[in-house]
């Protein structure tokens, strides 16, 4: 008999606004072996109003993917906001983009991501999210 804690499930925060990106990240992280509970909002203002719920509050994601290009606020919004709140700023983050402009890069990891993802052009590129996925989750701190 283990004397260790059970741990809980990986607790995953997708924000995204396209549905077939979803779908996409949704079978590569079954692909790649990640086990999850998957909370998907589609835009700035709901991923911001996800966190005003206290249980949300309370039990934060372990992760949270975040789309840059989103509608009613934009991720560099979002994460702004997260930041700007002592009670997450420390929640890990990372960013998904189809933009490989480097000064948005640049801004972006300022304000503190785990990854900064350039979403593929083609599914072999979308792929590597999962695996991607996958190390920030073993890096992650056991609870």
């Amino acid at each position: 008999m283990s004397s260790e804690p059970p741990r809980h499930a990986f607790r995953l925060l997708l924000v995204e606004d396209n549905a077939a990106d979803v779908y996409l990240i949704q079978r590569v992280l079954k692909r790649a072996g990640v086990e999850c509970e998957m909370t998907v909002v589609s835009d700035g203002e709901a991923a911001i109003e996800y966190f005003r719920d206290a249980g949300n509050r309370a039990t934060p994601p372990d992760l949270m993917l975040l789309d840059l290009n989103l509608p009613r606020k934009d991720g560099a919004e979002v994460l702004e906001a997260i930041r700007a709140d002592s009670g997450l700023a420390g929640i890990r983050v990372a960013v998904m983009t189809t933009s490989s402009s480097p000064q948005e890069r640049d801004r972006i990891e300022h304000l503190g991501v785990e990854q900064y993802i350039t979403k593929g052009a083609d599914l072999d590129d979308f792929g590597k999210i999962g695996i991607m996925i996958k190390e920030i989750i073993q890096r992650a701190p056991k609870r």
